[in-house]
């Protein structure tokens, strides 16, 4: 059986979840679709500071339950599937794990993925090997974490794992950081040891420890780690976009030249990632999707 809605959100991170909640408010039929638990990498946030209206911050699980909780409000139906194929005639058709669904417009807010690794990494089912914070068991005392990476995401990570009890160390290519000062004050005021100038060359998994192997300029050496957090960057996740289109290049703001067709949050924002931004694009594309189906009407 195919199923009908006016509008198909393909994301359950901030900006599909604001469209959603939106939209539904509008008095839209809503459909959202999230291949992971709803809320996105901004579950991976230790915390969120630069959020207007949360001078205190506001930890990243926090804020993704309110903003599931507030689809909820408003009757969105989230769905945990993937969305594998996207298709558009007269309305657009997503074929999902759990089924086929069409709709007039849809939004892909589809995110990031992270950027690719140039070293070889191992095969199989690695539990102690993750890609951001959302992969860490929820207590790691008397665990050693290495977060690889210098960035805010990088330092966040690190935060997350301390937070959780870990014995935390950032291993930075560079020479120094690049996340902001505050943030790095943070990290080191929290324990973590920053070390710089290291390069990864190799991880070997067993069933017990991540087996690393690292060069300090000339100088090699090997340790024993308890789990490993590459965080060096990320890519938007534009392939059902150019599934649909066949454009390799993403648009820089929300509309497409696909009539019904459109994107928000990080996969058209380039370096300009906040949440704050991601939430309005989501609720612009809700007030675009009731514009374009009032005219058609």
């Amino acid at each position: 059986m195919v199923e009908r809605c006016q509008l198909a959100i393909v994301g359950g991170g901030p900006a599909g979840l604001s469209a959603a909640i939106q939209a539904a408010r509008d008095g839209l039929q809503v459909r959202l679709f999230s291949g992971e638990k709803p809320g996105g990498l901004v579950r991976a946030a230790h915390r969120l500071d630069n959020l207007p209206g949360f001078p205190d911050g506001i930890p990243g699980d926090i804020l993704a339950d309110r903003l599931v909780g507030q689809t909820k409000i408003f009757g969105v139906s989230i769905a945990c599937e993937t969305v594998e194929h996207v298709d558009h005639k007269e309305l657009f058709r997503l074929r999902t794990t759990g089924g086929i669904i069409e709709s007039d417009c849809l939004l892909l807010a589809t995110g990031t993925l992270p950027a690719r690794w140039s070293m070889p990494l191992p095969e199989g089912n690695l539990n102690r090997l993750h890609r951001d914070a959302r992969g860490l068991p929820p207590t790691l005392e008397g665990r050693r974490v290495v977060v690889v990476g210098g960035g805010e995401a990088a330092l966040d990570a690190a935060l997350v794992a301390a937070d959780r009890g870990a014995e935390v160390a950032v291993w930075i290519r560079g020479r120094a950081p690049k996340a902001p000062a505050r943030l790095v004050e943070e990290t080191e005021a929290a324990g973590i040891r920053l070390e710089t100038g290291l390069k990864l060359v190799d991880v070997k998994e067993s069933d017990e420890k991540l087996h690393v192997r690292l060069l300090h300029g000339d100088e090699e050496s090997t340790r024993d780690l308890d789990h490993l957090v590459l965080s060096i960057g990320r890519i938007p996740d534009a392939k059902l976009y150019t599934d649909l289109t066949g454009e390799m290049v993403l648009p820089r703001d929300i509309a497409t030249h696909i009539q019904g067709l459109f994107l928000a949050g990080d996969l058209i924002r380039r370096r300009d990632r906040f949440v704050a931004t991601a939430m309005g694009d989501g609720q612009r594309v809700a007030r675009n999707v009731l514009e374009f189906l009032e005219k058609k009407e």
